[in-house]
């Protein structure tokens, strides 16, 4: 999985934030991948087009994305050769290719081209979840650290359901990675829902699992 993601608005802690991710994926063992353009929304590879693309196509109970502000901070990090084609890579390129598809089949397309890929488009969501959240939550100034490496969430990880018939973004309980899914974008919505909404990503997660409580 060759994922990385940027979520600072300020020029400076942007680039900041980009050197953060190389590191975690030199940590996840992937290579370094290019910041996709985010210059609107002309056709292309670029993050302008993917985030319009996507929230035009996949909305409701097929939503990717809870907002496009989500989805245009998600999205700078994800890996591109430049080119649109379902080539079942981690990557920005495949993401486009079934955010298009999705105009005439939603139910289909949405999971793939959404942020952990369906399964499709890269076949391990664990790895973009885990690149994601250490990225965003380790850092400030949300610093509101749930694992301490992107192996550590990757092994973590693995103990969590993936449910491919419930949306990614319609569960904020239960023991999934749908339901952490769904509070790790809510954390980008803004710093201070990042404080509170990085805590639910855990393993222990007041929203998602709670050993006393159960789900809830």
């Amino acid at each position: 999985m060759k994922r990385v993601i940027t979520v600072l608005s300020a020029v400076g802690a942007l680039g900041a934030c980009v050197a953060a991710v190389v590191a975690c994926n030199g940590l996840l063992g992937i290579g370094p991948a290019s910041v996709a353009d985010d210059g609107g929304a002309t056709p292309g590879a670029n993050c302008g087009y993917y985030c319009q693309t996507i929230m035009q196509n996949c909305q409701g109970s097929n939503a990717e994305y809870l907002t496009s502000d989500v989805c245009s901070k998600m999205c700078p990090g994800f890996d591109s050769n430049g080119t649109i084609q379902d080539s079942k890579d981690d990557t920005l390129d495949c993401r486009i290719y079934n955010a298009q598809q999705a105009a005439s089949d939603p139910a289909k397309y949405c999971r793939f081209a959404g942020p952990l890929g369906g399964g499709h488009c890269g076949s391990d969501p664990c790895q973009p979840f885990c690149t994601l959240d250490t990225t965003y939550c380790n850092n400030p100034p949300v610093s509101t650290t749930v694992y301490s490496t992107p192996v550590a969430c990757a092994n973590a990880c693995k103990g969590f359901p993936y449910l491919l018939d419930a949306g990614d973004t319609q569960l904020e309980s239960t023991d999934t990675l749908n339901c952490r899914l769904w509070h790790l974008e809510t954390a980008f919505k803004s710093n201070e829902n990042g404080e509170y909404h990085c805590p639910h990503t855990a393993v222990m997660s007041a929203t998602c699992f709670n050993p006393d409580a159960g789900t809830d």
